[in-house]
C-alpha cells in the first residue's frame, strides 16, 4: 500500500511558495515572480508526460524568470526531442536559466542532449550571463571542497557591481558562496530524501541544506526537494514540487 501511495505521490507535483529577504536583489526583483525547479530526471522512467505537467504548472504561475537547478535528465539515452521540446513553451520575460547536475554527467551523448534543449533555455554550465540587472552564475556539479567551488565562482563571475544569483545543483558548498558574494544560490540534488526512512539519512548528511531557505552571511540559499524521482520511481511523504518565489 505504501509503495502504491509513493508511486501516485511521485506523479503529483505541488506548488510551494517562498519569500526571500535580500537587500541586494530587492531593487531589481521585488516585483518579479521566480519559479525554481530541479531534479526532473527526464529519461526512461520520467519523460514527456512529466514534462507536460511541469510546463503547465510553471506557466500557470506567470513567472518572470525560471531557474532549473540541475538533473534535468537522468543519464541514459532517451528521445531527447520528444521530452525537451515542451520546455519551448516557457515564456518568462527575463529568461529561463539552466545548469547541469550530476546526472547529466552519466549521459554519453551530451552534445545531442544540449542541442535538443529549446533556444529559450539559457545553458549556464560554468558560465554567467546578465539579466534584470543581475549576474546569473551557473556552476556545474563537481565533488570538490568549498574553496574550489568559491574559486570557480570567483573566476566565472564577471561584474562585481551587480548582485548575483547562482545555480549550484548540490547545496553542500552553497553557504560559502552566500558568504562571498552570491546574494541567492539555488540548489536541488537532495530530493528532500525522496522517501522515509531514507530521508533521515539525507538529513544527517545535509542538515538544514536538505530543503528550504537558509541565510549565511549576507546571502541566502534555497534547496528545492525536486520535481522528479531518481533511483526508485516513488516518493513517500516527500511530495515533488516547483517553487514560486518573491524577493523582498
Amino acid at each position: 500500500l505504501l509503495f502504491v501511495v509513493g508511486i501516485i505521490t511521485a506523479g503529483m507535483p505541488k506548488v510551494t511558495t517562498q519569500t526571500i529577504t535580500s537587500s541586494a536583489l530587492a531593487p531589481a526583483w521585488n516585483n518579479k515572480t521566480i519559479v525554481l525547479f530541479a531534479d526532473s530526471h527526464f529519461g526512461v522512467v520520467r519523460n514527456e508526460r512529466l514534462a507536460k505537467k511541469i510546463v503547465a504548472l510553471v506557466n500557470a504561475q506567470n513567472p518572470d524568470a525560471i531557474f532549473i537547478a540541475g538533473d534535468l535528465i537522468d543519464g541514459p539515452d532517451f528521445p531527447y526531442d520528444a521530452t525537451l521540446r515542451h520546455l519551448a513553451e516557457f515564456t518568462p520575460s527575463i529568461g529561463t536559466f539552466y545548469t547541469a547536475g550530476n546526472h547529466e554527467e552519466y549521459n554519453e551523448h551530451k552534445t545531442e542532449f544540449v542541442n535538443a534543449l529549446p533556444a529559450n533555455v539559457t545553458v549556464l554550465n560554468d558560465k554567467s550571463t546578465i539579466a534584470n540587472n543581475t549576474e546569473i552564475v551557473g556552476l556545474t556539479f563537481k565533488m570538490e571542497p568549498r574553496d574550489a567551488t568559491l574559486a570557480r565562482f570567483s573566476i566565472i563571475k564577471k561584474d562585481s557591481s551587480l548582485p548575483t544569483i547562482t545555480i549550484l545543483h548540490d547545496p553542500k558548498n552553497a553557504p560559502v558562496l552566500a558568504e562571498n558574494g552570491s546574494a541567492l544560490t539555488f540548489s536541488g540534488h537532495t530530493h528532500g530524501g525522496q522517501f522515509y526512512p531514507f530521508a533521515f539519512g539525507v538529513r544527517a548528511i545535509y542538515g538544514p541544506l536538505t530543503r528550504g531557505l537558509n541565510y549565511f552571511g549576507d546571502g541566502a540559499t534555497f534547496t528545492t526537494i525536486g520535481v522528479g524521482t531518481a533511483m526508485s520511481p516513488f516518493r513517500l511523504f516527500v511530495r515533488p514540487e516547483i517553487v514560486v518565489m518573491k524577493i523582498l
